[in-house]
């Protein structure tokens, strides 16, 4: 998610990033359910992590 508010506009170089991420961060700061979803999200990775016996689990999720 980011990734996708950092890069969500032009970025021209290097210096114009840093306030991109900066706001970004903001913004996922503002909005808590994002953390639960993150966490809703790792659990699924795990589950099926454990489902395919530590093997390839990209197809389950």
């Amino acid at each position: 998610h980011l990734k996708a508010l950092v890069y969500g506009g032009p970025v021209d170089n290097r210096d114009a990033l840093q306030p991109h991420i900066v706001v970004a961060c903001q913004t996922i700061q503002s909005y808590p359910s994002v953390f639960e979803w993150m966490q809703w999200s790792m659990m699924r990775c795990v589950e099926a992590c454990i489902k395919s016996h530590q093997g390839r689990f990209e197809h389950l999720l």
